[in-house]
């Protein structure tokens, strides 16, 4: 097997990751000039960061698609992105229940915000699999190495997030925000790690058809 498909798809992924980081970078200078402008009144400027976010949202419509498509085209020759596409697909669900209960006044979003979690969580877990899986059949002793760690780093991560997030919320419903804040700065820490994992993983996994 010459795995053209996973190569194709891995390398749709890795660029709907790198689109996403980009969208979020605008969509962060959007909000900080819209803010600023609205603390001073400026409706111009409000419009001005408005644009920012509007081309942010786009990208990142954009990338779910390049992602979603990514994930197809790997699952035709491993089906580890199989099940991550089809994780995708019950998020994408989740997200039109949740826009059905909000309108009819249902509020639930911690349940949806914890399934979306979930989903994200595993999605990267099954990528990564497939990614190892493929660096397995190819030979790619240095991909499959990094796909171990990475593996065992998310895991890791957001196990320690999970906790860290917790400790956080029982110091927040006791008043001390403070203390809150600096646990959800380390979750956040934490997060970030795992996902330079991933990309990494993704990176070396695109290039190693070569």
């Amino acid at each position: 097997m010459n795995y053209q498909n996973a190569k194709k798809g891995i390398g749709q992924i890795y660029k709907a990751e790198l689109l996403t980081i980009i969208a979020t970078i605008i969509g962060i200078i959007g909000a900080i000039v819209f803010l600023a402008a609205g603390e001073k009144g400026s409706e111009g400027g409000m419009a001005a960061g408005g644009i920012p976010i509007l081309i942010a949202g786009i990208m990142f419509i954009i990338a779910f698609i390049i992602n979603l498509v990514g994930l197809s085209n790997a699952s035709k020759d491993e089906p580890y992105f199989k099940t991550a596409w089809i994780i995708a697909l019950i998020a994408i669900a989740a997200s039109v229940v949740q826009s059905i209960l909000d309108m009819r006044g249902i509020k639930v979003e911690w349940l949806f915000e914890l399934i979306s979690n979930i989903c994200e969580i595993m999605i990267m877990i099954f990528v990564i699999t497939g990614i190892g899986k493929i660096a397995d059949q190819l030979g790619k002793k240095k991909v499959s190495r990094l796909s171990r760690s990475t593996m065992n780093v998310t895991c890791g991560v957001y196990i320690l997030s999970a906790i860290v997030t917790l400790i956080g919320d029982l110091f927040e419903a006791k008043s001390m925000t403070t203390v809150a804040s600096v646990i959800a700065i380390i979750a956040g820490i934490l997060s970030i790690i795992a996902y330079v994992y991933y990309l990494r993983t993704l990176s070396q996994g695109s290039k190693m058809f070569d």
